[in-house]
């Protein structure tokens, strides 16, 4: 149950109510944001960077991109077998430093 501060058990006048009513708002709406900018981890999203992986070509901005949006993956794919030989070649290395991603993985 939501209860309306600005009801009469509050002695507030309509701007202080407002104010509060605004302030709520943009609480839930942060909120929101934050969740919605979870990354799912997914190996696939760096497709983009397949050429510049197979070849001498620089990563473009979009591989730079997915490169940054799956940036805290990198460490999970480091770790796994099926993936380390593609993300921790000299290419997937040079692609992360051009695109200016930090990766600092614990352990």
């Amino acid at each position: 149950m939501v209860v309306a501060p600005c009801k009469s058990h509050l002695k507030m006048n309509k701007v202080g109510c407002a104010a509060l009513y605004l302030a709520i708002t943009a609480v839930v709406l942060l909120e929101e944001a934050m969740v919605a900018k979870a990354v799912v981890c997914n190996p696939t999203e760096l497709q983009p960077c397949f050429g510049a992986l197979v070849t001498s070509a620089p990563p473009s901005a979009i591989c730079c991109g997915k490169t940054r949006e799956q940036a805290p993956c990198l460490c999970t794919y480091y770790k796994n077998p099926s993936f380390n030989k593609y993300v921790n070649s000299p290419r997937a290395r040079m692609i992360v430093r051009t695109c200016g991603v930090a990766v600092k993985c614990k352990g």
